[in-house]
């Protein structure tokens, strides 16, 4: 395997993990609030 084509395929993993990383960050960042609405909506 050529240094370019391991650094093309290390690239290829690393932004879809990154990207992943990232939207798990902003669903954390949403459950509770979204606990909180479901609470919301079950008292009403």
């Amino acid at each position: 395997m050529t240094a370019s084509l391991r650094a093309t395929a290390t690239l290829a993993f690393f932004i879809p993990a990154r990207r992943a990383i990232r939207i798990a960050q902003l669903l954390s960042c949403v459950q509770p609030l979204s606990g909180f609405t479901s609470m919301m909506w079950a008292a009403s």
